[in-house]
């Protein structure tokens, strides 16, 4: 599954330990909000319906001890488990890093639905 695949199946779960235990391998980019915790960050990957113009920014939260080494807009590969975490006071399901790397930019960055 892809970032885009797993945000279509968190939108379509009303109960954040749904995907508890289930096994993710995403490649995306880093993103940095104030809400996150030190630990956190997003895999990001661009979404496009149409053309450029309409892309929207989509992603997973990651939670891994050594997010800070990563800085924003590195693309990285990330091995993790999903599990019911929080973000700004809501309970969301938050992919837990098991394994992270560095990757390059993929051929084509952008995600089509």
């Amino acid at each position: 599954r892809t970032v885009l695949d797993w945000v279509r199946v968190m939108s379509e779960t009303v109960d954040p330990d749904a995907l508890n235990g289930q096994a993710a391998d995403i490649v995306g980019f880093v993103y940095r909000d104030v809400r996150f915790a030190t630990d956190q960050f997003m895999v990001g990957r661009f979404a496009i319906t149409c053309c450029v113009a309409d892309a929207l920014a989509i992603g997973v939260v990651a939670t891994t001890a050594d997010a800070q080494e990563y800085t924003q807009d590195t693309w990285v590969r990330v091995h993790g488990v999903f599990q019911k975490g929080e973000i700004d006071g809501q309970s969301i399901p938050v992919l837990y890093v098991t394994e992270i790397e560095r990757v390059q930019q993929p051929e084509q960055p952008y995600l089509y639905p």
